[in-house]
């Protein structure tokens, strides 16, 4: 026996199917609205940070390179020191820098900066250390671009 569904049923079913569709698709479009916010304040606090660190990356390492060359030309100690200083904000800011990361290819990454600056660093030791044993300045600015500005590059 089949039991027929009256014009009332029918209209009060067809409601009741409309209103659920609609919860669900409520649902989902409240789920997808705080993936969206979420990825947003993701890019605003750790995106928005990491460049801006890499900017003051960018600032120490010029730094660091403008007092070196003010010791080359002039031998005067007073360059040592903001050298040594932007090279110790450099350290500071690419760990922090590391700590946001989560990829392990934004990690290498990082690292190889880090490799790049200890590289570059290490050839701005051995041009400064050259220098203030006197010799011509032909021999510093050779050992300068043959050993420091490849690796600044």
């Amino acid at each position: 026996m089949t039991r027929s569904w009256t014009f009332g049923q029918k209209i009060g079913g067809g409601f009741s199917a409309m209103v659920a569709l609609a919860l669900i698709i409520s649902g989902m479009a409240a789920y997808a609205l705080r993936i969206v916010v979420a990825t947003k304040d993701r890019v605003i606090e750790v995106n928005a940070q990491n460049l801006t660190d890499a900017e003051r990356i960018r600032a120490s390492t010029e730094r660091q390179s403008s007092a070196a060359r003010g010791f080359l030309l002039t031998r005067e100690d007073r360059f040592i020191q903001p050298m040594l200083s932007a090279r110790t904000e450099f350290t500071a800011i690419i760990g922090r820098v590391r700590s946001h990361m989560q990829s392990d290819e934004s990690r290498r990454s990082v690292d190889e900066v880090e490799r790049a600056e200890a590289d570059h660093q290490g050839a701005i030791d051995h041009v400064i250390a050259l220098r203030r044993t006197d010799p011509p300045l032909a021999a510093v600015n050779q050992a300068f671009e043959g050993e420091v500005v490849p690796k600044r590059a």
